[in-house]
């Protein structure tokens, strides 16, 4: 994950800080829908949606994305029952 957030001009840290924030902010309030239920294009416009509701800053926003994304192109295939976007 670390090597595809650093091609995306990501850092360990970023993918760190976007993690706890999701275990802090998101997951408090519903479960995470598999990594790869949506594509790497798409998650950044659904924690767009929720930022507001959570109370991220724009920095918060950008750490969970980050994070999302990288674990998104790292999962390889969709799991079992769910449509590969």
């Amino acid at each position: 994950m670390i090597r595809t957030a650093v091609a995306d001009n990501g850092s360990a840290g970023i993918l760190l800080a976007g993690r706890e924030l999701l275990a802090r902010r998101c997951t408090g309030c519903h479960v995470l829908e598999p990594v790869v239920r949506y594509t790497a294009e798409e998650w950044p416009l659904r924690v767009k949606a929720m930022a507001a509701r959570a109370r991220l800053t724009s920095v918060q926003e950008q750490q969970i994305v980050s994070y999302l994304v990288a674990a998104r192109k790292t999962a390889g295939p969709s799991c079992p029952g769910l449509e590969q976007h």
